[in-house]
């Protein structure tokens, strides 16, 4: 394992308390995955799962499924992330020694990514119910299971839903408890969705966005819910498999932002970078950014092209699936799209 710590592997390494062991290897993972190193946080979940036997194997689901779940997710890895968030939903932690339970509580960060991935998969209604049902308005729980929520999820599906109106309540929430908790971390997402909302999304070379660039996790997040050219680093990362929720909608933006529609090799490339990016959607099931796609492609290619009538057909053909009949901005530009029904 290339360890995201080497000094914390060198002592994993040196513990002869498999409890320890697994201990150190619990705050390599949890410290990787909140630098946007999921695939390095799936290597110490599985030694964690290793050393988990007897009557430590409980710690197999609360750390490595958890844990696991989060970053399958990050990578696009939809349907594992699943299955194991279902198990650990109902685990119960209060047995476990306080050094592996969590501020947030199981349920609550397995609702995020089922919120998050069912949005993505295009059950949008349910999705959103999920989000609600994952926040906390109770002061007296930990901070964290209150910012967690709306940072990861809430937030971020209220953007996609066209609802800034609702992003803003949330985020101003978000907001007041980072700043009352003392939390630089959630008043960076804050921060960074205030502008978003606002309609000053966060541009490359920025402030801001030099600031992101210190916290991969969010960087990932931004990339998806604000339509501008994506930074250098967070292409490099999907390019480089780093992160793969999000990739669909990087590589869309990007391609959309370097296109010059009044040059046709400009156009080729684009319309070839949203392919690829269609692709990796339908692998995922993320028929959220499948639609997004389709849009775009029938937007960029000419009015009368074959290729245009064939993406019209898939487009129509996606909307069957997941045209829940409400006026969310994607849905209804789709819809417009692949039947000419005008948006109200």
């Amino acid at each position: 394992m290339t360890a995201p710590f080497p000094g914390e592997a060198a002592l994993a390494s040196r513990l002869d308390s498999a409890a320890d062991k697994i201990e150190a290897l619990y705050g390599m993972a949890t410290g990787a995955y909140g630098q946007g190193n999921y695939l390095e946080a799936l290597t110490c979940c599985e030694e964690i799962r290793q050393l988990a036997k007897g009557g430590l194997e409980p710690l197999s689901i609360a750390i490595c499924d958890r844990l696991s779940a989060i970053s399958l997710h990050a990578l696009g890895k939809h349907d594992d992330a699943e299955r194991l968030a279902a198990r650990v939903m109902h685990f119960e932690s209060d047995d476990l020694q306080r050094r592996f339970q969590s501020e947030v509580p199981f349920g609550v960060s397995m609702r995020i990514q089922l919120a998050r991935i069912g949005w993505l998969r295009g059950d949008f209604e349910n999705a959103w119910a999920i989000a609600n049902q994952a926040i906390f308005r109770d002061a007296t729980v930990h901070a964290f299971a209150r910012c967690q929520p709306l940072g990861m999820a809430a937030i971020p599906i209220a953007i996609w839903k066209g609802d800034l109106k609702t992003a803003a309540c949330l985020n101003q929430e978000l907001l007041d408890q980072a700043l009352r908790s003392n939390l630089p971390f959630w008043r960076a997402f804050a921060t960074a969705y205030g502008s978003i909302i606002d309609g000053q999304p966060v541009l490359p070379g920025t402030e801001h966005a030099i600031l992101l660039e210190q916290t991969p996790l969010l960087m990932d997040i931004v990339g998806a819910v604000q339509p501008v050219l994506p930074s250098a680093l967070l292409l490099e990362r999907v390019r480089d498999g780093k992160v793969g929720w999000s990739a669909p909608e990087v590589l869309r933006v990007a391609a959309l932002a370097a296109v010059d529609p009044a040059d046709d090799a400009s156009l080729a490339r684009c319309v070839a970078s949203l392919h690829r990016a269609l692709a990796i959607s339908t692998e995922q099931g993320a028929l959220f950014w499948s639609l997004r796609v389709l849009v775009s492609l029938c937007e960029i290619l000419p009015v009368g092209d074959p290729a245009q009538a064939l993406v019209k057909d898939r487009l129509s053909a996606l909307l069957e699936q997941v045209d829940d009949g409400s006026q969310m901005p994607d849905l209804a530009r789709a819809r417009e799209l692949a039947h000419g029904v005008a948006r109200r």
